[in-house]
């Protein structure tokens, strides 16, 4: 997940049903907090199970808010606590923070393991170590992770500013820390510290705790280019390659965690297969990855997870973050966190996954409000509100402690059914708030025109890799990857239909468009091509600007006479904006309205998309 500086760290399958019955173990084991730990005790990686002493090892897990922060740290062991008795059996601890050299003390004292590539703080270690003592004492396995792709407490942006790399105007930057050689000798100090310590607080080498379940390589780890991925596979095989030769004892995952693209699930799975991994790990926040399908989509992307990490590659896998946010009142599509919750913990226990950790328990709710405390991710262990997500953990938790030995029973997956898509990334899609215009007639001075215009989330179908609707920016848009198409509808009333195509002249489109490349920048070959048809008939094609988040207008125009004809013809008619394969494939952003953030001279200039046919002889506008 990706969070600040400032602190914030269809229908519901029932717990209750009838996947209760999915035979599953877990193994419950007493962690070591002194002493030599016997090899039984770790937890290991055998085919596509997890396993402790030979015991099928499964779990109900959490992302843990112990590391960062003067409260969270002053509260972990109490924290931790309640998370165990809730059935909380692993948690995921970041074991990360890069700051500039003359990082304030703040900084240093709550949030940093490091300020400048030599400046350790021993501090940030120490926090480390209360937080394995507690977590061992109180039954509870931890995913360490060792470094994070966004800038929140430093992250890659800030080891490419010690290696001289960063540049906030180059698309596909942060690639570089992947084959740089400095900022890959800075990380992998940062390792050799960790995995070579004793801790302060049971004595222990980190490399002798079995409390430590497995090594993170990298929170949410994503790459923007070609090259990029490659210099990242070959960067997760050195790093985990050191990580089994300093500590033999722990699992590596690689942390790159979810797939939205067709190439980026190849890339995902071909990284899972990688020698030197040992589990699959992958994020789902279905808000954001899923707001355009239907509930059921969920299922369908834990059982992709699933399929292609533990019967393609061989490997076991583990959900390392998942959650709901929901809206004022703490509910997505009629449903409460709690249900959804319950319901990723049901399809992964139904799916035979590892297991689950949702995100994020903390000390309170992350918000100064009710409705910012309902919106968020949180799970306050001091919130009363909370209770509900709490229960649900603890009965997922005890169905997993009650389950038996067995095989997944999921007929949907399995050795022999390869790495076809089970949730296809590319879906023709249904629009959740289409609106179709009938269109009126309007009048420029003299001169009048049928138009009709749609707000760009309006749509009645789409087709796209991965598609969504923006609102947190300058200006709101719908966007589309790769290739694809927006389809937008309207209605000719039979009334003035036949003038209409006797005296139509012209058709006019007009629309704010971008390519789509997420993020704050596009690579500089980046803009779109687009074309545009009505009915199946061609208007124009056009140029859609690099993604800036803001958009340009482009007009479109045709004299076409059979597609005036059809343009002003009674009934329902179809507007397509597509974008076909080719080189400059990049997606398409339609722009609206102000979004969440405006700009005021660019609100200014927003506006919605328009068809305009205009018309000749048909009259003055009416006085008034």
């Amino acid at each position: 997940m990706h969070h600040s500086f400032c602190d914030r760290p269809g229908q519901v399958v029932s717990v209750l049903g009838a996947v209760a019955a999915v035979s599953l173990s877990f193994a419950v084991t007493l962690l070591a907090s002194d002493g030599d730990a016997r090899a039984d005790e770790f937890v290991r990686a055998r085919g596509r199970q997890l396993v402790v002493d030979d015991a099928p090892f499964r779990f109900v897990g959490a992302n843990l808010a112990v590391m960062h922060n003067p409260d969270n740290r002053a509260a972990a062991e109490s924290l931790i606590a309640e998370a165990a008795r809730d059935g909380v059996r692993v948690g995921r601890v970041w074991a990360l923070g890069e700051g500039p050299a003359d990082a304030p003390s703040w900084l240093r004292e709550n949030f940093l393991f490091r300020a400048g590539s030599d400046g350790w703080i021993e501090g940030a270690a120490r926090q480390l170590d209360r937080v394995i003592a507690a977590a061992g004492k109180a039954g509870v396995r931890l995913i360490v992770t060792l470094s994070n792709n966004w800038s929140d407490y430093g992250g890659v942006p800030q080891y490419l500013r010690w290696a001289g790399r960063w540049s906030e105007t180059v698309y596909g930057a942060a690639d570089a820390f992947y084959s740089d050689p400095r900022a890959r000798s800075a990380f992998r100090v940062h390792v050799e510290r960790l995995l070579r310590r004793t801790n302060t607080v049971t004595g222990l080498r980190y490399r002798d705790d079995p409390t430590i379940m497995a090594w993170e390589l990298m929170n949410e780890s994503q790459v923007a280019t070609a090259a990029g991925a490659a210099a990242r596979r070959a960067w997760i095989v050195e790093m985990a390659r050191l990580i089994h030769d300093l500590d033999p004892n722990h699992l590596v995952t690689p942390g790159v965690s979810n797939y939205r693209l067709e190439r980026e699930r190849r890339e995902w799975l071909a990284i899972c297969r990688l020698p030197e991994v040992d589990v699959c790990d992958g994020h789902i926040y279905p808000e954001d990855m899923l707001a355009n399908r239907e509930a059921p989509a969920i299922d369908a992307m834990i059982d992709d997870f699933v399929q292609l990490g533990q019967f393609v590659a061989g490997k076991p896998f583990v959900l390392g973050e998942f959650g709901v946010h929901g809206d004022a009142t703490g509910t997505w599509r009629g449903q409460s966190r709690a249900a959804w919750i319950a319901r990723v913990f049901d399809r992964l226990r139904y799916d035979g996954a590892a297991g689950g950790l949702v995100w994020i328990y903390q000390p309170t709710a992350g918000g100064p409000t009710a409705a910012a405390a309902a919106t968020g991710h949180d799970i306050g262990v001091r919130d009363p509100r909370a209770g509900a997500i709490r229960q649900a953990m603890r009965d997922a938790a005890a169905f997993v402690l009650a389950g038996g030995q067995g095989e997944p029973p999921n007929p949907l997956l399995g050795r022999d059914k390869g790495d076809a898509p089970l949730l296809p990334l590319r879906a023709e899609l249904e629009g959740a708030h289409p609106v179709v215009p009938i269109a009126s007639l309007v009048y420029a001075g003299d001169a009048p025109a049928l138009r009709a215009s749609w707000d760009p989330p309006t749509y009645e179908r789409a087709s796209w890799e991965a598609s969504g609707v923006y609102a947190g920016g300058a200006v709101e848009h719908a966007w589309g990857t790769e290739t694809g198409y927006y389809e937008y509808g309207y209605e000719i009333p039979a009334g003035p239909a036949p003038a209409a195509r006797r005296s139509a002249r012209a058709l006019v489109l007009r629309a704010r468009v971008s390519s789509e490349f997420p993020g704050a920048l596009s690579p500089p070959d980046g803009a779109s091509r687009f074309e545009a048809s009505l009915d199946g008939l061609p208007i124009a094609a056009g140029a859609a600007v690099r993604d800036d988040g803001l958009g340009r207008w482009v007009t479109l125009r045709s004299s076409s006479p059979a597609l005036l004809r059809a343009a002003a013809s009674p009934g329902h008619h179809r507007l397509r904006l597509t974008v076909p394969p080719g080189p400059r494939a990049h997606g398409l952003c339609v722009y609206g309205r102000p979004g969440d953030k405006p700009i005021p001279r660019v609100s200014a200039t927003t506006g919605p998309i328009s068809l305009t046919l205009a018309l000749a002889g048909a009259g003055r506008a009416p006085r008034r």
